[in-house]
């Protein structure tokens, strides 16, 4: 997180403030800078009794940003599979 160069720019630095996990969820909460947080859960619909849930390979990702400082702030998200570049 943060580390590429967006057209010679650095993102800001983004801390790990605490983790949570289970067997279906993980959970990061997220510090950018100490001006915003990000609660990052990655969902797997898996349950015991559905074998072909359990066979895909997938993960629902949401991401809620709030303002730590009070401020106002214009916030991208970029998310990939591969973790190429294109």
């Amino acid at each position: 997180m943060g580390a590429p160069q967006v057209n010679g720019v650095f993102p800001p630095s983004v801390t790990q403030e605490s983790f949570e996990y289970t067997s279906q969820r993980s959970t990061f909460m997220m510090n950018v800078a100490g001006k915003v947080s990000m609660n990052v859960p990655f969902i797997s619909p898996v349950t015991p009794t559905d074998i072909k849930r359990q066979s895909i390979i997938g993960t629902y990702l949401s991401v809620t940003v709030a303002s730590i400082d009070g401020a106002t702030h214009s916030v991208q998200l970029y998310a990939d599979t591969s973790g190429g570049m294109l």
